[in-house]
This record gives C-alpha cells, sequence and structure tokens, in this order.
C-alpha cells in the first residue's frame, strides 16, 4: 500500500474530509442558536439521502476526477446555503447538496481504493480507510468551535480555503472510469445486500440520534465542538488495531457478533443516556469506538467476496443509501411523536439481526459463504 496511486488518493480522501468536518461539524450548535429546532435537523438528516440515492441510480459520470471536483463543489454549495441561516429550506438544502456531494465522492473513492489494495491487506486498508475520517475530527470540531466562538464568519473562510485544498488534490489522481449496469451491480452483491441495508438503517443512530441528541445536554459551538472531538478521539485507533487483526484471523463474520452485540445493547443504552450526560458520554464512547471496526469488518466482507469493485461498489452504495433514508425517515417519525425507546429498541434489534442473518445464509441454508 505504500504505491503513489494509493498514497494521493489517501490524500485527496484526508482533504475532503477535512473539508467536510471543519464546516459542518459545529452546525447542529450553530442552527440551533439560528432558531432552528431540532426536528427541522432531523428531518434534513433524512432528506439528504434522497438526492444521495437519486444521483447514484441516475447519473453516471464519465471519470473519478469529475466525479471528485463536483462532490466538492457541492459541498460548497452546502456550506454556501447555510450562510446566515435563519429559514429551514436553507438547512434541508444543505443536507440536499451534501448528500450529492458523498454520493459523487465515494463511489469512484471506494473503488480506487481497494483497487490500489494488495491482496490480503483489505482489512489495514480499510483500517486506514476508517482512521482518516476520525483522526481529522479529532481537530476539524475544535477548530470550528474556537472559530465560531469569536465570529462565525472565521469558519466560513476557513471553509473556503480548505474547498481550494480538497479541490487542488484532484488534480494529482490518476483518472479511471466506471461502467455498470443497476441490475448487475445490484446482483453482484446478492450476497451481502440485507447485510448492507441493516447496517444502513441503524447508522441513524450515529448519522442523527447521538449528534442531534447531544444538542440537549450541549449547545454552544465550542463545546460542542470539543465533544464531537473527544468522541473522534476514542475512534482514532480501533480500526487499524482490529484491520490489522482480521486479515490475519480471515474470519471478519465471526467478529461481527461481538461487535453488533455490544452497539445493540449501547444503542439501548442511550436510553438511559438521555437522562445523564456522564452515562451519555459513556455510551456514545463506547459506540464510537466500534463504529470503525464495525465499518472496516463489513466493508471487507464485500471486497473479499473478490468481485469486480467497480461494478460491486455502486451496488452497495445504493443498498447503503436506501437503508440509511429507510432509517432516519423512521427516526423522524419517531422523534416527532416523542417515541424514543421504540425508535432505540428497534434499531437495537435491527443490528443484531445482522450476524443472525449471516449465520442462516452460510449455516443454515448454506446459500452462501462469508469470511
Amino acid at each position: 500500500m505504500n504505491n503513489q496511486k494509493f498514497t494521493s488518493l489517501l490524500i485527496l480522501y484526508a482533504a475532503y474530509a477535512w473539508f467536510s468536518r471543519v464546516s459542518s461539524s459545529i452546525i447542529p450548535a450553530y442552527l440551533l442558536g439560528q432558531g432552528i429546532t431540532i426536528n427541522q435537523m432531523f428531518l434534513a438528516n433524512a432528506l439528504q439521502f434522497i438526492p444521495m440515492l437519486l444521483v447514484l441510480l441516475f447519473v453516471r459520470i464519465p471519470s473519478a476526477k469529475l466525479s471528485w471536483r463536483l462532490a466538492i463543489i457541492s459541498d460548497l454549495f452546502a456550506v454556501v446555503s447555510i450562510v446566515n441561516a435563519h429559514f429551514a429550506f436553507q438547512v434541508y438544502l444543505t443536507y440536499i447538496f451534501a448528500g450529492i456531494s458523498l454520493a459523487l465522492f465515494f463511489v469512484y473513492y471506494n473503488v480506487g481504493h481497494f483497487l490500489y489494495t494488495p491482496k490480503g491487506k483489505t482489512g489495514i486498508s480499510g483500517g486506514v480507510m476508517y482512521a482518516v475520517s476520525p483522526v481529522i475530527s479529532v481537530f476539524a470540531p475544535l477548530l470550528a468551535g474556537f472559530l465560531a466562538t469569536y465570529h462565525i464568519n472565521y469558519l466560513w473562510m476557513i471553509s473556503l480555503l480548505s474547498f481550494c485544498l480538497a479541490y487542488a488534490f484532484t488534480f494529482k489522481q490518476v483518472d479511471f472510469k466506471i461502467t455498470y449496469r443497476l441490475s448487475q451491480s445490484l446482483q453482484s452483491i446478492r450476497a451481502i445486500r440485507i447485510p448492507i441495508l441493516i447496517e444502513g438503517i441503524w447508522e441513524s443512530v450515529i448519522f442523527a440520534f447521538i449528534p442531534l441528541s447531544t444538542l440537549h445536554f450541549i449547545s454552544s459551538p465550542a463545546g460542542y465542538g470539543k465533544y464531537l472531538a473527544y468522541l473522534s478521539l476514542v475512534g482514532t485507533i480501533a480500526g487499524l488495531l482490529l484491520g490489522h487483526f482480521s486479515d490475519k484471523s480471515g474470519k471478519r463474520s465471526y467478529l461481527l457478533t461481538p461487535i453488533t452485540l455490544i452497539l445493540s445493547l449501547s444503542t439501548i443504552g442511550l436510553i438511559f443516556g438521555l437522562k445523564s450526560l456522564p452515562i451519555w458520554i459513556i455510551i456514545t464512547s463506547i459506540i464510537q469506538f466500534m463504529i470503525p471496526i464495525f465499518w472496516n469488518i463489513t466493508t471487507a466482507l464485500m471486497v473479499d467476496q473478490n468481485l469486480d469493485l467497480k461494478v460491486a461498489f455502486p451496488g452497495r452504495e445504493i443498498v447503503l443509501a436506501f437503508g440509511r433514508l429507510l432509517g432516519l425517515a423512521f427516526t423522524y417519525i419517531c422523534i416527532t411523536n416523542s417515541q424514543i425507546n421504540l425508535l432505540l429498541i428497534v434499531l437495537a434489534l435491527v443490528i443484531l439481526s445482522l450476524p443472525v442473518y449471516l449465520y442462516y445464509q452460510s449455516k443454515i441454508t448454506k446459500q452462501f459463504a462469508y469470511n
């Protein structure tokens, strides 16, 4: 993984992640101060996956470089939409652009990342990928919170400079093209479609419930940034350590059972965490520690199937986006109807069903085999 293509691509991802995190990490606290309600933010989180899904289904970008540039520009539009936010439609527009950016960036990035990964190093390569964002998220929220404390315009200025940096790195990449049919892509991942869907549904916990529910305890931009930085620090090392271990063990599917059990119990634990900040910090820390490990293993499960990554990854992103949309829509409905306990119990059962499904398909029906 020391080749120039891999290193250059990883630098691009780091620059994109920095731009995304520094410009958006404390946005919930900023919006709350602007009069936007938490319920409106929950709806915005759900809305971002509609355009993301539409782009994945119907838009074909002819080259990696173009897709990454459009992704970074879309993220810039997301920032511009949120400047001087006073109306809900600005928030919805921001999340819509953010969703488009995710769709345009990660299909090509994921393909490139694992194409340049040597065989037998999938786990540690995935660990590197899933460590980049947490490492950056240790520093970006701290800087964002610090700047917003003095004046929010300082944050927008840093965001603009970060955009220029990320955009510049697209010129350093080796270009390639992805060509696939939708039916072919979805068929290629038939062994892991349900696990990917389950993963996407549960991720509403980390994409919306935890960051927005934290506002009940911490609402200042500086305090919110410190909390996010702490969570990222907790998860920084986990993915790298287990990525190396999972490559050596070769039994990633077995590792999912204890991990999903911990995530399921922690999801239930959030019910109690909502009543106490110390408990909230403990439970969210456990989840944050497990997330890079969980993502690393679920991604490696697909890569280890020896599929054509240029065909398989678009299908994965489509199913994942659909799952996230379902999970966030359900989250919004439960939040607006004050059914938080029901929400968390259902999501806990959802994530627990993942290893059950893998066991059923591999040991009972013997339809698929998982490493």
